[in-house]
C-alpha cells in the first residue's frame, strides 16, 4: 500500500518513479539477476542440494549417535 505513494515522493522529489509493484521493482531484481544464466542456476542449485544433503547427514548422525 505505501508504493503509490512512494512513487508520488519520489516524482516530487525529482527522481523517476517506477512501474509494478514493490516486489517487483526491489526484490525481483536480487531474487532472479538478469545475468543467471541456464548453467549458473544448474550450479548454484547443485550447491543447494550438496549444503542440504550434508547439513542432514551431519544431523542424522548426531541423532543415531545419542549426542543431540
Amino acid at each position: 500500500p505505501l508504493t503509490p505513494l512512494e512513487i508520488r515522493f519520489r516524482q516530487l522529489g525529482g527522481q523517476a518513479g517506477y512501474a509494478g509493484g514493490f516486489i517487483e521493482h526491489y526484490l525481483l531484481p536480487v531474487l532472479y539477476p538478469q545475468n543467471l544464466t541456464r548453467p549458473v542456476q544448474v550450479v548454484l542449485g547443485t550447491l543447494v542440494l550438496i549444503l542440504n544433503a550434508a547439513t542432514y547427514r551431519r544431523l542424522w548422525r548426531r541423532r543415531t549417535s545419542g549426542n543431540v
